[in-house]
Formats: C-alpha cells, sequence, structure tokens
C-alpha cells in the first residue's frame, strides 16, 4: 500500500454559515498557553481541514506548543489531528516533521496514564505509514504486558492492524506473544481480540488454544463463542480429524449459549450441514423454533422465518422440516398477533413445507387456531383490534382453502362444514371469499357438487351479502342432480325469504308515499297553545288521525322490517337489480332441471306459480326503478328472457304436456299474461303480455342457439371500418359468419344500399407504382376526425420498420398518431387509425411521408439481410370542414344585430351562367348548410314553398341566410344578385352577377364558408330542366335530420 493513499477514518457534520479563520488566528490561538483556549483552536483546526482548508504551516506550531500538554482533552484532539493532517509533501515522501510526531507517538505509548496509551494505540490502528509505524514496533509490544486491560485490549487490535496492513514479516514474534497473553489473560474482552488475531494469523495455534480448553468454552463469554464460530466456519474442511471434536462444541453452545450465539451457531451448522449428521441439522433447526417461540421481538422472528425460508432448499433440512418441526413452527402462531408473521409462516408452510402426511396435522391446527381467533372478538375493545383479528381470520381461511385444494380428499369434508357455517359471519370479504371457495371446488371437483349444494340450501337464509347470495344461487342452481321433491324445497324457500309480494321501493315509493299523504290530508288538524323553554308563548299544530286512518297506514305497512330476510333488505334497501336478475335466472335454471335428466315438465303446478309469481314481481320491480333506467335497464331485459322461458313451459303443459293445465292455472295465466289488473306499473298502463309483444316487434326474431355457443366479443376484436361503417357497432348476437357487407349496407326497411357518399371520402395518397401504396378513408366523428389508413405492400420483397408520419397544418391536432408496422409481406394488406382533432373551422389539411425499409430483390448481389431506407411523401388530405356545421335559424332582428357587432367580412363576387335566383339559392343552401333567415329549417315544406314564393320575373334579388358550427361560431350571410343581360352574335342571354358577404366573429369560419361558395359556383347548372332543386334540397334536409 502506498504511504500517500488516504483513508477517511474521521466524519464530521458540515458548517452552516460562517468563514474559515486565517492561519496567524489559528497560531495565536495555539500559542496561547491556556489548556481550554488550545483545545477549542485545535476544534475549529480540525473541523476547518476536514472541509477542504490545508493550514500547511500550523504543523509545526503543533508540534512546538501543543504537544507538550498534559491536557488529556488536549492529548485527544491532538490525537485526531494526527490522523487528518496531510504527513506527505507533494512527492509522495513523509514529511521531515513525522519525525517529531513519531518521538511524540513514543512518549504517549509510555506514558504512566493508562488512557493516553490506550488511545494511542487505537490511533496507530488508522495510521498506513510504515516510516511511523515501524519505530514504535517494540513500545506496542511492550503494551501488551501493561497491568490495564484497556490498554492490552487495543495492544492487541492495534498488532492485528499492522499485521493485516503490512504483513506477518514486520512482527515475526507477533503471534508467539499474542499465545503467551491469551494462556493467562483473564479480561474477556482481551482474550477475544487475541484469539481473533490468532484465528487469522496462526490457525493451528488457536486450534490447539481451543481443543487444550474445550471443556469450558460453554462458559465463556459471547465474544470468544462468536470468534470460535469463525474458526469453525474456516478450518472445518481443512481440518477433518478435528471436525467431529469441533462439531460437538457447536453443538454444545447451540444449546446453551444466549439468543445471537444460538442463531449463530444455526447458521454454521446449516452451512455446513451437507457433511454433518441429521443431528446437528435438527439442533440447528432446533434453535431456530426455539428462539421464534422465546423472543418477543418481531423483527427478530421474521428474521428467522426468512432464514427458514432460505434453506428449504437444502433436501435434509426440508425432510426434517416436514418430518418433525411443521408443528412447532406453527405454534409460533400462538406467541405472536402480527399480520406479518402469520402471513410468512403460513407461506411457508403452503409453499414449502405441506406434504400429504402432514397436511391433516396442519389442517387440525389452523382450524382450532381459526376457532382461537372467532372467540377472541368478544374480548377485542377496539376497531382496530377487531380489523386485525378480521385480516388474521381472513388469512388463515384462505390458507386452510389452499390446503384443500392441494388435499381435497383428506380435509374437504371438515372444511365443508365448517366453512358453512361461516356465511352468516357479519364480514363481507369473509364470507365472499368462504362462497368463492365452494364454487371453485364444485368447478374443479364436480363430485362434491352434491354435498356442497345440500349445505348451502339449508345456509342461504343466513347469508346477508349480495355476491355471496348470487354465487350461491349459481351453484344451487348448477346442480342438474336435484330431484322433484328439491327442487320444490329450494323454490318454496326463496319464496319464503322474498315474502310479502310484490316488491316496493321502499325510498322513491310514489304509491305508497301519495296513499299516506292523502290519509294525512283527511286527518283532524288540532292548534294548541304550548310554552317554550325560554317562557314564550307559541302555537303547535297536532294531526288527531282517526282509528280509521291509522289502519289504513298501518295497511301500507303491514310487516316490521327487522322480520324481513336478509335477501328482501338486500333488494328492498338496496335496490340490487343484479340480485333480482340473478334470482330470476337461477329460478329458471332450477325448474327446468327435469329437462335436462328426462326431457319432461313433470313439476307439480303449485311450483310452477311460484316461480312465476316472484319472476313477475321481480320484473315490476325493476321497471319501477326509474334511476337504472326501467324499461330499458339490462335486469328488465334478462327477467323478459326469463318470463318468455316460463311463458313456454306454460303453453307446453297446455298442450298436452306431462301435466294437465286447470281452470285456475289458465285463469292465473290469463290475468299475468292478457290482463294489467294486477300489475299497474307506475306511470305506465302495459302489461306483460305487451312488454312482450313489443319486445318481439322491435327485434328481429330471435335466433335459436345452444346454450354452450361460442359468444362473440365485439369489444375484443380489431377494429374494422367499411364503407364509412364502424363494425364495433354491430350487435353483439351477430351471427360470426354473417357477411359483414349486408350487415353495414342494412337500412330499416331492409333493403340493401350501399354508402357511396363514403366514396367521396376515400383518398389516394400515396401511387400505386410506389412500394407502398396508401389509402384513407375520413370519417368526422363530432369534433374529431378518423383516418382509417389501408397500406398494402405493392413490392416483391418485404417490408419493414413502416412508419407514417402526419403533420396538421391549420388549427387540427394530432390525437392518435399510426403505429408502426414492423413487417409487411408482400401483397399483405394492413388497417391503421388516427385520430384528428378539431379546434376550429379553418381551412384544414394534412400532410406527411412514410418511411420504411425495402429488402432487395432475390437477383441481387448485395446481402439479403441488409435493408435499404426509403422515404414517400404522402399527397395532401383536405379535410371538410363543412361537416363541422350545422343548420340553424336565428330571428330576423337578432340577424341584424349581430350583423352590426360582428367585423370579420369576407366579401365574394359572384357570377354565374345560372338564369334563376331561386336555383342559385337552393344550390348555395344544400351545399353549404345555410337556413333562411325566418324559416325553420328542420320543416322541408315550409323551407322550399318560402323559397318558390320568390318572383323570378324581378332583376334583383337578396336573401340573408345564417349557419351555426359545432364549436358556436356564427356566420352570418347575405346575398345580393342581379341579372345582367349580355349578347353575343345577335343572341341574347342573361347571367347571375352580384357579391356574397360573410360576417362572423372569428375569421375562420368566414374564410372556409369563402371558400366554399367560390369553389362551387362554377358548378351550377346552366339548364334548371335538369337540375332536380327539390331532390337535392330533400337530400340535404334528410341528411341534416
Amino acid at each position: 500500500m502506498h504511504e500517500y493513499e488516504k483513508n477517511c477514518t474521521l466524519i464530521v457534520p458540515p458548517i452552516v454559515g460562517g468563514s474559515p479563520p486565517s492561519s496567524n488566528e489559528l497560531q495565536k490561538r495555539l500559542e496561547n498557553p491556556d489548556d481550554m483556549e488550545k483545545c477549542r483552536a485545535l476544534q475549529e483546526l480540525i473541523i476547518w481541514m476536514i472541509h477542504g482548508e490545508a493550514y500547511k504551516r500550523l504543523l509545526m506550531t503543533v508540534i512546538r506548543y501543543v504537544v507538550q500538554s498534559t491536557s488529556h482533552k488536549v492529548k485527544k484532539y491532538l490525537q485526531l489531528y494526527w490522523e487528518i493532517v496531510e504527513k506527505c509533501d507533494n512527492d509522495g515522501n513523509l514529511k521531515e516533521e513525522m519525525i517529531l510526531v513519531c518521538n511524540a507517538l513514543r512518549n504517549d505509548l509510555q506514558h504512566p496514564n493508562e488512557y493516553i496509551r490506550g488511545s494511542t494505540l487505537r490511533l496507530l490502528c488508522n495510521l498506513r505509514f510504515l516510516k511511523i509505524i515501524q519505530p514504535l514496533i517494540e513500545a506496542i509490544l511492550a503494551n501488551l504486558g501493561n497491568r490495564h486491560s484497556y490498554v492490552r485490549r487495543n495492544a492487541v487490535m492495534c498488532i492485528y492492524s499492522i499485521i493485516r496492513t503490512f504483513g506477518i514479516e514486520l512482527i515475526p514474534h507477533a503471534t508467539d506473544e499474542i499465545e503467551k497473553l491469551l494462556l493467562i489473560e483473564g479480561d474477556v474482552s482481551t482474550k477475544r481480540n487475541a484469539f481473533l488475531v490468532l484465528t487469522n494469523c496462526d490457525v493451528d495455534r488457536s486450534l490447539r488454544y481451543i481443543l487444550s480448553i474445550q471443556d469450558n468454552i460453554p462458559y465463556m463469554g459471547d465474544f470468544v463463542q462468536m470468534v470460535l464460530l469463525e474458526l469453525f466456519r474456516k478450518i472445518y474442511r481443512g481440518y477433518p480429524h478435528h471436525r467431529n471434536t469441533l462439531l460437538q462444541l457447536i453443538v454444545n453452545i447451540v444449546q446453551y449459549g444466549s439468543p445471537a450465539i444460538a442463531f449463530e451457531g444455526a447458521n454454521t451448522l446449516i452451512t455446513i450441514g451437507y457433511s454433518t449428521s441429521t443431528n446437528s441439522i435438527k439442533t440447528a433447526i432446533q434453535a431456530y423454533i426455539n428462539l421464534l417461540l422465546t423472543h418477543s421481538d418481531n423483527n427478530v422472528k421474521f428474521m428467522i422465518l426468512s432464514r427458514l425460508s432460505q434453506i428449504t432448499h437444502l433436501t435434509s433440512v426440508l425432510y426434517l422440516l416436514q418430518q418433525y418441526f411443521i408443528l412447532d413452527i406453527l405454534r409460533v402462531l400462538l406467541c405472536t398477533t402480527s399480520q406479518s408473521i402469520l402471513i410468512k409462516i403460513l407461506d411457508m408452510i403452503l409453499s414449502s413445507l405441506l406434504t400429504k402426511d402432514n397436511c391433516m396435522e396442519t389442517f387440525n391446527f389452523l382450524m382450532k387456531h381459526l376457532q382461537t381467533i372467532n372467540s377472541s372478538f368478544s374480548n377485542s375493545s377496539t376497531q382496530s383490534e377487531v380489523r386485525q383479528l378480521q385480516q388474521s381470520q381472513l388469512t388463515v381461511l384462505r390458507s386452510l382453502h389452499s390446503i384443500t385444494r392441494k388435499y381435497p380428499q383428506i380435509t374437504s369434508q371438515q372444511l365443508f362444514e365448517v366453512s358453512i357455517s361461516y356465511l352468516g359471519n357479519n364480514d363481507a370479504i369473509f364470507v365472499n371469499e368462504v362462497m368463492q371457495f365452494l364454487r371453485e371446488m364444485v368447478i374443479s371437483h364436480p363430485n362434491l357438487h352434491s354435498e356442497i349444494t345440500q349445505k348451502l340450501l339449508c345456509q342461504l337464509v343466513y347469508i346477508q351479502f349480495s355476491k355471496p347470495i348470487r354465487t350461491c344461487l349459481w351453484i344451487i342452481s348448477e346442480y342438474k342432480g336435484h330431484d322433484k321433491e328439491s327442487i320444490q324445497k329450494i323454490v318454496d324457500m326463496i319464496y319464503k325469504l322474498l315474502i310479502p309480494l310484490p316488491l316496493h321501493i321502499k325510498c322513491n315509493h310514489r304509491t305508497d308515499e301519495s296513499k299516506i299523504e292523502k290519509i294525512e290530508n283527511n286527518s283532524n288538524v288540532v292548534t294548541k297553545t304550548i310554552i317554550l323553554e325560554d317562557g314564550s308563548y307559541a302555537t303547535q299544530d297536532i294531526i288527531n288521525h282517526s282509528i280509521e286512518n291509522t289502519s289504513k297506514i298501518d295497511n301500507i305497512n303491514n310487516f316490521n322490517i327487522d322480520n324481513e330476510s336478509y335477501l328482501r333488505k338486500l333488494i328492498t334497501n338496496d335496490n340490487d337489480l343484479l340480485l333480482i336478475a340473478c334470482l330470476g335466472v337461477s329460478l329458471i335454471k332450477i325448474i327446468l332441471i327435469p329437462t335436462y335428466n328426462n326431457n319432461e315438465i313433470n313439476l307439480p303446478i303449485h311450483t310452477y306459480n311460484q316461480a312465476l309469481y316472484m319472476i313477475v314481481c321481480f320484473l315490476k320491480y325493476s321497471i319501477n326503478e326509474k334511476s337504472s333506467g326501467g324499461y330499458m335497464n339490462d335486469t328488465t331485459r334478462r327477467l323478459r328472457q326469463c318470463l318468455h322461458t316460463i311463458k313456454s313451459i306454460y303453453n307446453n303443459i297446455e298442450s298436452g304436456g306431462s301435466n294437465e293445465p286447470t281452470s285456475n292455472i289458465i285463469k292465473l295465466r290469463d290475468e299475468l299474461f292478457s290482463t294489467g289488473d294486477n300489475l299497474n306499473f307506475d306511470n305506465s298502463s302495459q302489461t306483460i303480455s305487451q312488454i312482450g309483444d313489443e319486445y318481439e316487434v322491435q327485434h328481429e326474431p330471435i335466433k335459436v342457439r345452444q346454450p354452450f355457443t361460442t359468444l362473440n366479443f365485439r369489444q375484443l376484436k380489431e377494429k374494422v371500418m367499411l364503407s364509412g361503417y364502424d363494425l364495433l357497432q354491430v350487435e353483439d348476437d351477430i351471427d360470426q359468419y354473417e357477411d359483414p357487407f349486408k350487415i353495414c349496407t342494412k337500412n330499416p326497411n331492409n333493403t340493401d344500399i350501399i354508402d357511396c357518399n363514403s366514396l367521396k371520402r376515400i383518398y389516394p395518397i400515396t401511387g400505386l407504382d410506389d412500394p407502398v401504396y396508401i389509402e384513407v378513408i375520413v370519417q368526422v366523428q363530432q369534433h374529431d376526425v378518423l383516418l382509417e389508413l389501408i397500406i398494402m405492400n405493392r413490392a416483391n420483397t418485404a417490408l419493414q420498420n413502416i412508419q407514417i408520419e402526419i403533420y396538421p397544418y391549420g388549427n387540427l391536432q394530432i390525437v392518435e398518431k399510426p403505429q408502426n408496422i414492423n413487417h409487411l409481406d408482400p401483397s399483405e394488406v394492413v388497417h391503421l387509425y388516427s385520430t384528428v382533432q378539431v379546434q376550429s373551422i379553418e381551412t384544414g389539411i394534412l400532410f406527411g411521408f412514410v418511411t420504411f425499409q425495402l429488402k432487395p430483390s432475390g437477383n441481387s448481389q448485395l446481402n439479403t439481410n441488409i435493408y435499404s431506407n426509403d422515404t414517400v411523401v404522402l399527397n395532401e388530405i383536405n379535410i371538410d370542414l363543412i361537416d363541422f356545421i350545422s343548420c340553424k335559424t336565428i330571428p330576423p332582428s337578432l340577424f341584424r344585430q349581430l350583423w352590426a357587432e360582428f367585423e370579420w367580412e369576407n366579401k365574394i363576387p359572384i357570377h354565374t351562367f345560372c338564369t334563376s335566383f331561386v336555383h342559385f339559392l337552393k344550390f348555395i343552401m344544400s351545399q353549404t348548410k345555410l337556413s333562411l333567415i325566418g324559416v325553420n329549417p328542420n320543416d322541408i315544406n315550409d323551407t322550399d314553398s318560402y323559397i318558390n314564393k320568390m318572383s323570378e320575373n324581378s332583376s334583383f334579388f337578396a336573401a340573408n341566410l345564417y349557419s351555426k358550427s359545432i364549436f358556436g361560431e356564427d356566420a352570418l350571410v347575405n346575398i345580393s344578385l342581379e341579372k345582367q343581360h349580355t349578347s353575343n352574335n345577335s343572341n341574347e342571354n342573361k347571367t347571375i352577377i352580384g357579391t356574397v358577404r360573410i360576417r362572423s366573429r372569428t375569421q375562420g369560419i368566414a374564410l372556409s364558408l369563402g371558400d366554399r361558395i367560390v369553389s362551387i359556383q362554377r358548378k351550377i347548372p346552366s339548364d334548371t330542366s335538369n337540375f332536380n332543386c327539390n331532390q337535392l334540397l330533400n337530400i340535404n334536409f334528410i341528411e341534416i335530420l
């Protein structure tokens, strides 16, 4: 090691504020004879030197005026100064002043005070300069025989630091001196340091010493035993003939040592476990277990559990843990309430230690622990304790479920009985965990379905939450083994849980509220004078109900809420429509179970009547729930299907099924399906039959499909555009083999049409001769423009890394850029999408380029793995901003007011060969979505008749028009025209000339409309006989509507 290498052995906090003192100031203070002033000066000098100040001139001052001080405090600061002062010059050689420093250190090593000797020895441990250490070796060795243990301890560590830094050659007889000291030393710390030196410098001497005192090792202190463990790990492989003796020593200190020694000894035994006996490994594991059971610190427990988890990969350790210690590990749960410790233990057991042999023991222990947690709820006084117990309860339950999933044949019977008994728990998460586990077991083990179903039937009445009830109904209805009696029992039980029927919406039941209000209005009101608390008088109105009115009110609320079942409370109090739909579907599935077994409807009519009555009540409740959509909510649609299904059952019975319908059945069916007396829906007089008929009329005939037919989820399919129609808008139940083009071109009259207008919005933006051909389909969606890019590889080789860059001009913003294409085979077509946001009505242009890598052809002599980069500039895409203008109108007075306020004006000259003012006006209105002032634009006949009243005989024409953009920009248009007569070769012709003035608050819409009018005025046909203005106008208004 170089003598000039620096070592940071002292750290002090930074200095906040202030400026460093000058060398002269510190020199004067160091020369002061007062020891306290010297201490303050040395302290300030040390701090500023650590922060970068040199103070090279003060070294000699310190040697002359500070070294001679006898104050212990000054000596301590002086030793810190020797530690940080620069000891070498610029060439790396030791300074000459260090000779004086070395002499001062020798004097301190021979000082009569033991503190100065010991602190000086500690200082020498941090010095790495051979020229300073070598003259002091004799004085250091002489301190090994000092009478104070503090000096001897530091002398041993100083020798160890010198040997580690410069080698044993510098002090060749050091081990002899250390061994002598070790044999006669009585201080534990000094003996530990000496033993550590021997262990690192001469292993044979240390081993010989250990064997000589092996009987006394268990009674030595922790320091010596810790070094012994380090020695054992170092020499275990090199000294096989002493291995058993040393191993027995380790076992003894692990069994009788302190917790720290036991932990380190167990780690040592596990580390060398591949070559030790099984008893040694068992001793180590037992040491871990004892620490877990006896130590109260959760951090220590977590550290030991982490260590146990790490050593489970060792086969010998894993076998012992599985066979002998799994219950001991589980007993740790009884000693702690920490949730992290609980999770750590259960994770370790479930992931590594659980076997077929010990699963039952583990299961029984966890079951007892779960019962202990349940009994602890009565003793918990705070909310935090209850929450912690609930978390522990849920964790243990999930562990029990994991055991049953792994070994269902061993533990399923006992767990089902216990788990189902917890369905009445008031913790929703806990109950849902139980129910989800039962559902999983039903799916994975169908042979358990019958037993689980029977137990759930007994516990359904005690479940308090919606999701577990829905899962329970699903499990019950999915079981196909129900016999006739059990089906009757299930339907009757659900009916009893729902009574009294029908169901009412408690928070929004207008009928009952109106009845109560009406009864209260008929009550007698009595006015009384009362005395308030402050002594003043006041009047009070008291409603005096008669006995008759009171009985009427009681008849409306004819049952106590506390007597309701949990199932009915969930429906009426929480308006749980999803639970209602689940009940309806489950009832239908249950009563149709016989059709799966013997294809017969052989249930009693009473059972069908109960199911029908409940479904009708559900449907009524769902329709009355206006906040969720009423007729249009999903629950209503689902219940309609249930109603149609049970209606088909009655039709089957009537047509000659296994049960002949009685007159009462027919009467009940007719009342439910044909009349509306029993079902007076809110704000509706529709009957159930009418609802079903209306459903059939408004929709196409229902396609009959099997229950397990694959469903098509359009949200998960690739977005495809066809002729401007988004295929994702196709209804979900369209058959996957149906022609998508027919789907897109359907109209309400069932005639197939093609959207020809969408063809006008297809723009080729590259050429057919380019390697990549791109077409874009522009579609307007409210404030956005959707670009569908169709990319086709026209080259003979594959294209890679295709990237399309599109940039806007005007008030356009690219919201979604097209995705990159990594690879495109020849003639392959890919659809990409990009979204452009329109911010105002101004001229909008999109431009850009496409970059790609083209692989050379096969005839090329170049390397075929090299791709050439190529770029194609895209054609401009003009955004037709007329799509963002809507046809509106305003009163004439407001038109004049706005005409005076608006500043932007765009004046457009008109010169056209069209001879009809009306023809010109209709064409302009149809192409620009302008409407006449004072005329309703939505009434086509009114607009047509108003325009036809205009005289064609006049030579002058004027009209005011108005339109408004979807961004709220107003456009005022004034058209002023006149007919001009021209003659050419004795033929007289008429033309229309004039101006169109457009005013707006902003410039954008005025310029856009002006550009539109300029581009279309040349397209107006001059022969009115070949132009059907009314048809054009009608088509325009149909599009607007």
